[in-house]
């Protein structure tokens, strides 16, 4: 398994983690981020793959910084 691989498979249970460590739940999640509590139950549990789409709103829904790509 590459390097790459291993940090894929693990984002479901990242996900999962973020998510009950805020104590919230699938429906309240699927309505801060307009992704369906089905979708993201089968990210969390690895049953697909995330795409960008999916991962920015999850991400500012847990209040992920983002990195600027601007120089000084």
């Amino acid at each position: 398994m590459t390097e790459d691989e291993a940090v894929l498979q693990n984002v479901g249970p990242r996900l999962r983690g973020f998510r009950k460590a805020l104590g919230v739940t699938l429906t309240d999640l699927a309505e801060r981020t307009g992704l369906t509590p089905s979708t993201i139950s089968r990210l969390e549990r690895g049953h697909i793959r995330p795409t960008l789409e999916q991962l920015l709103p999850l991400a500012r829904a847990y209040a992920v910084p983002g990195r600027s790509n601007q120089s000084s």
